[in-house]
This record gives structure tokens, sequence and C-alpha cells, in this order.
């Protein structure tokens, strides 16, 4: 498969898996010359699904960390209402608003956490 097929069928598979996944498959791309066969495509996806990550609770921090960048433990409702609606997983703004008052993490406009 050359790279522009590449790139095509890795947009039609980000619009519809994680982006973490996504990263993963390019990792495995780079790794092997932005070149695959149909076959091991196949084959990184199963070991993808099959065997999914163990998401910690640290993990989930550090990601907030990132747009932390201050480091005081908090982003603002804003900007995590952003987020939720434009990156990855697109959520609506209603899921967004439910999301963010039912994590119990929001308190004077900030979402805590590191708390």
């Amino acid at each position: 498969m050359a790279k522009a097929e590449n790139n095509n069928l890795l947009g039609n598979i980000y619009a519809a898996i994680p982006l973490s996944f996504v990263c993963y498959l390019r990792c495995c791309l780079c790794i092997k010359g932005g070149e695959v066969d149909l076959t091991t495509l196949v084959q990184l996806i199963h070991e993808k699904v099959t065997n999914p990550p163990v998401e910690r609770p640290d993990d989930l921090r550090d990601v907030f960390r990132l747009y932390d960048k201050e480091g005081r433990g908090y982003v603002s409702v804003a900007e995590m209402r952003h987020l939720l609606t434009s990156v990855g997983e697109k959520l609506t703004d209603d899921e967004a608003e439910e999301l963010l008052r039912m994590s119990g993490c929001v308190h004077n406009s900030m979402v805590h956490y590191d708390s």
C-alpha cells in the first residue's frame, strides 16, 4: 500500500475510532517505512482490539497536565468544553455539558483533575 493510500485509509479510520488508536497505527506505519500491506494492517488492528491498553488514573492526569501549563491542578471549564467538542471523539455541546456536570470535578468554573 502506498503512502498516499495509507493517509487516506487512516483518515477514514480516524473518523470511526479514537485518536489514540490512529496514533498507534501511524507509529506502526512509520516503523514499517510508511508502507504496509492489508494483511499487516488487519493484524495491527486485531492486536490492538484483542489487547486493549489498560488506562490508569495517572494516564488521564498526564493528559490534563498537557493543558495545565501553569501546573495548578485544574483547567478552565471553557477550555475543557472546547477540547471535548473539538478533539478526538468529539462530543456535542450537550454531551460535553452533561459530562462536566456529572464529573463532580467542576468548582468555580474550573475542572480540578488533581484532587
